[in-house]
């Protein structure tokens, strides 16, 4: 049974919808083919389509019930074609439109008709388009498609001031006008034969009027055919008959700095120079605009954001100055292609150099230090048993310990042995403690005299894990917290947060950097090579920072919502940032610091503290740790030579004692001898 009900519901639909349409006149039956025609040709299958038409329901006029029923049946074929979404909007009856539609994008299809005999077309259609700009649903870069419905006097002319009023009133300039054309003095709303379409180049050399770009002709066919597109492009690559634009800006040094200000009339004039004043001359100049600047002031962030209000309320046409790619900002105007990179860096204590002393005593590492005494003492007992075991054909230089110990010793140092060994088994043991003993010198050498020059320095911070589990002070802007660790709670706990110190002022930032090991600050890359160019241009003493950006930062312009001007200049700014100029423009800018650095070469913010240059002068106290190496080894061998001179004469007193009471008891005994044989003899 559901399909037979079905099916008589189709049929039913269809011939009421074939009843309908015979309520129609033949100019009204063409007029919805022709805008359905529009629609299937120029609008994109799926876009929203918002719908309206005047409020003058409740005048029950002939005219109006049959502008209602044309309404009827031309939405209702726009709705058969099952291609776009469609919401119809009339005030007074609706009023609750929610935030959901007012972020969505429309294509907008614009009824219109004389409400009264008298009434003007222009002056009914603003107060439709000001009805949907009060609920936030109009957005300016869209299609705007208007339909008038009934004859008008001065077609031309009432398309041109249509067109002027929405430019002028609701910034929309892509605007497609249908009105009908009668080629009868008589009765118009019966002799309509075409419809014709008007639009307008305002920006082109062709100046601001209406032109009529295509008409609506039936063929022999009775087929509508529309041969032109109807939404050309209405932004030309240079712009003619424009009026200035009207920029803001303010002196944010050292990226952009007020070089004039004067007044000519009853105008204050402004004169800005950098990177970013360079790009928005290159781009405009580019475009044939010309522009002024605004002599409104930005003091602080809320002074700053009331000067965002003015963006939104299109007293401003561009916002330029160090601006950032932000969410909050985003809300109020437009943004621009990003043409400058930079971000959030935490600048870091930078290493100390290590003591030359402390570090050439670590040269070596215990193990190294471990297995040089271990081969030391092995070699020795070696040496000692080889020599031991062949002890008739080995030189008795070898046959002690001590002997082998010294010879040893000596070959470690690099010096001569006092007797080589003769066995084979002996010379090999010799030969492999010689090269043993070369590659170890030769190794501790090389890094003795690199280090000797250049110790190196200690461990920097290079991570945020370390940055955060350090005992370190961080200075960045009050109040930004919430800007800054977003995504970074390890920075806003109870702990960190004790101890953050406000740091409005950069260079007193970097200055307290400098001074103090157990702080840390968050500035941009921007202002952190400033510094440095600056103030330490002629100095080694860097700032360090961790590698990677903290928060990345792109710059922009920012253009009220939907600004004909935004698509043209992201074009040629696209251009400028991959051709290279934003980098040129900003190394000349640098190489401006430099030369105004050198101009203040008495500058007194690092304390008159001295830092190392860029090269340095070999001296003696490079050389500190060999001279007192050479006056330890001094001591010590004159230690021992004197040690070895004392033992020498205690063993000289000694030989001589024993050597006198030797030729003592010798001289008694032959005494003795020679009176024993002379009492012999007597007897």
């Amino acid at each position: 049974m559901l399909p037979f009900f079905l099916q008589v519901f189709s049929v039913l639909q269809t011939v009421l919808s074939a009843g309908n349409s015979d309520l129609l006149t033949a100019d009204q039956r063409h007029l919805v083919t022709c805008v359905k025609t529009v629609l299937t040709q120029h609008f994109i299958s799926g876009e929203s389509l918002l719908v309206s038409f005047p409020n003058n329901r409740y005048k029950f006029t002939s005219s109006n019930t049959d502008h209602f029923k044309f309404m009827e049946i031309m939405l209702q074929s726009i709705n058969e074609a099952n291609l776009w979404p469609v919401e119809l909007y009339r005030l007074p009856t609706q009023t609750n439109v929610t935030s959901l539609h007012q972020r969505r994008n429309f294509a907008y299809i614009i009824f219109t008709w004389p409400e009264d005999a008298g009434s003007n077309v222009t002056f009914d259609l603003i107060l439709q388009l000001e009805s949907v700009t009060a609920m936030g649903l109009l957005k300016d870069d869209g299609h705007v498609f208007i339909v008038v419905t009934d004859y008008v006097y001065l077609p031309g002319e009432t398309t041109l001031s249509i067109v002027e009023n929405l430019w002028n009133k609701f910034n929309i300039f892509d605007v497609l006008v249908l009105v009908p054309v009668s080629n009868s003095k008589g009765n118009h709303r019966h002799s309509i034969t075409r419809f014709n379409f008007y639009t307008w180049f305002p920006f082109h050399s062709s100046g601001r009027r209406e032109i009529l770009i295509d008409e609506c002709i039936l063929d022999t066919n009775k087929k509508w055919y529309i041969h032109k597109n109807l939404f050309p492009l209405k932004i030309p690559a240079k712009f003619q008959n424009y009026n200035k634009v009207t920029v803001f800006t303010s002196e944010l040094a050292p990226a952009i700095l007020l070089i004039n200000n004067y007044t000519e009339g009853n105008k204050t004039v402004l004169e800005f120079n950098g990177p970013e004043i360079d790009l928005l001359n290159s781009v405009l100049e580019t475009l044939n605009l010309s522009f002024s600047y605004s002599n409104l002031r930005r003091d602080n962030t809320t002074d700053f954001l009331k000067l965002m209000t003015k963006l939104v309320h299109r007293k401003l046409d561009v916002m330029i100055g160090g601006l950032p790619l932000q969410e909050i900002l985003a809300s109020y105007g437009d943004p621009s292609f990003p043409y400058y990179f930079t971000g959030f860096k935490w600048y870091v204590p930078c290493p100390k150099p290590i003591c030359r002393i402390e570090k050439i005593s670590k040269i070596l590492s215990p193990s190294a230090w471990l297995s040089f005494v271990t081969s030391f003492v092995t070699v020795s007992v070696l040496m000692w048993g080889y020599a031991s075991f062949f002890k008739e054909s080995e030189s008795r230089s070898y046959q002690t310990l001590p002997n082998c110990l010294y010879n040893v010793w000596a070959i470690a140092f690099g010096v001569s042995v006092y007797r080589k060994p003769i066995t084979y088994e002996l010379k090999s043991v010799f030969l492999l403690w010689v090269c043993y003993c070369y590659v170890m010198g030769t190794l501790y050498q090389m890094f003795f005299t690199s280090f000797l020059v250049n110790p190196g320095f200690k461990k920097q911070i290079e991570s945020y894990y370390e940055l955060v589990m350090s005992d370190m002070e961080y200075g960045y802007g009050s109040g930004s917290e919430n800007l800054l660790f977003e995504n970074y709670f390890e920075f806003i706990t109870p702990e960190t947060l004790s101890r953050s110190v406000s740091c409005l002022d950069y260079k007193q930032c970097f200055l307290r950097l400098l001074n103090d090991s157990k702080f840390a600050t968050l500035q941009t890359e921007f202002f952190g090579e400033y510094f440095k160019i600056v103030y330490l241009s002629r100095k080694q003493h860097l700032l360090c920072s961790i590698n990677d950006y903290f928060r990345m930062l792109y710059i922009v312009m920012y253009f009220p919502r939907g600004s004909h001007i935004l698509t043209p200049i992201n074009r040629v700014t696209n251009y400028a940032t991959e051709s290279g100029l934003i980098g040129k423009w900003t190394s000349n800018m640098q190489e401006i610091w430099k030369i105004r650095s050198g101009f203040n070469l008495n500058n007194d913010i690092l304390n008159g503290e001295k830092y190392d240059t860029d090269y340095f002068v070999f001296t003696l106290s490079h050389l500190q740790v060999a001279f007192i190496l050479l006056a330890v080894g001094l001591f010590v061998s004159f230690t021992v030579f004197f040690v070895e001179m004392m033992c020498y004469k205690q063993e000289y007193r000694r030989y001589v004692t024993l050597r006198y009471n030797s030729n003592f008891k010798h001289g008694v005994r032959l005494i003795k001898n020679v009176h024993k044989i002379h009492t012999n003899t007597s007897d």
